[in-house]
């Protein structure tokens, strides 16, 4: 072939050698087609990466969409309830009866009912049985004895004798957890609650022991006290619907409460319990601890 193409003439071997350029295409670089094809694999795998990903989402968006609509079939529940303590007022009462022994007064005992409460809970249910939410209140407290007498010992002589314990301000805050006792019951529901959280009380004692006469000294001691605590509730109720709907109903129940701010406050004035210590400061105690018993309004929405 070469002895052949070297006696051509120099326009023959040209012509020859455009046909065989023409009959033998040229090869395209593999680096080029590489790189569409890694292209084309990126691009699919992006695809392959945004449609998972809508899936995830649409996924997360459904779970989301179908837990708030089971949660819109468990209803609110409101209750507004007034609510009556009966404290243990250990402190006041020793103090009373040491008054009673030294004075020869006749003060009564706190024993009575010693807090009334007015109070708002508002509770989420979260399954068939539990409901959850916050509980608020707030209440005062009073005692207040006075008397004229004569001593039991020389000279003779009339004595005001006065004592008051008061609390302007006693109020809540707690977390509290409901649970229902029957989940199927229409006519009665009993159910179980309980509660923890902080209180906050203010509150001041005045005693005084003061010679009637206008030369006579004024002997008298007063307490300010207030501060925070912790409190917890454990209770035992029933509702009972008002309609037939259901939506209202009246709420009954019993419990205890636990509860107890105890300080010791710069005393003003020179006067003292009797039997204590004259001492800058003196104990206070603002008591909630002891059986309660409420009754309420309640609505579901």
């Amino acid at each position: 072939m070469a002895d052949n193409d070297s006696s051509l003439s120099p326009l023959a071997r040209s012509r020859m050698l455009g046909l065989r350029r023409r009959s033998c295409p040229r090869e395209r670089p593999k680096l080029a087609l590489d790189d569409g094809r890694n292209l084309v694999t990126r691009r699919r795998s992006t695809a392959r990466v945004a449609k998972r990903g809508g899936l995830v989402f649409f996924l997360v968006a459904a779970m989301f969409a179908a837990s708030t609509a089971r949660g819109a079939d468990r209803p609110f529940r409101f209750v507004l309830y007034g609510q009556l303590g009966f404290a243990d007022q250990s402190l006041v009462n020793r103090r009373i009866e040491r008054i009673n022994d030294v004075w020869g007064t006749n003060f009564q005992t706190w024993d009575k009912p010693t807090t009334f409460h007015l109070g708002a809970r508002l509770l989420k249910q979260v399954s068939r049985r539990w409901s959850l939410g916050v509980q608020a209140d707030y209440g005062r407290a009073s005692l207040r004895r006075r008397a004229v007498v004569i001593p039991p010992y020389e000279p003779p002589m009339e004595h005001n004798i006065a004592l008051t314990q008061e609390s302007d301000v006693l109020a809540d805050l707690m977390a509290v957890g409901r649970l229902s006792l029957c989940g199927s019951c229409s006519r009665f529901e009993p159910f179980v609650l309980g509660g923890v959280g902080a209180g906050y009380a203010r509150g001041s004692s005045f005693y005084v022991a003061n010679p009637a006469g206008p030369s006579a000294v004024y002997n008298y001691l007063r307490l300010e006290s207030h501060g925070w605590f912790p409190m917890a509730t454990l209770a035992l109720g029933v509702t009972t619907p008002l309609d037939r709907s259901g939506r209202w109903s009246l709420e009954l129940g019993g419990g205890y409460l636990w509860g107890r701010l105890r300080q010791d406050v710069r005393a003003d004035g020179l006067l003292r319990f009797p039997g204590e210590p004259v001492t800058q400061k003196v104990l206070t105690e603002t008591t909630v601890t002891g059986p309660s018993l409420w009754i309420g309004l309640g609505t579901i929405f």
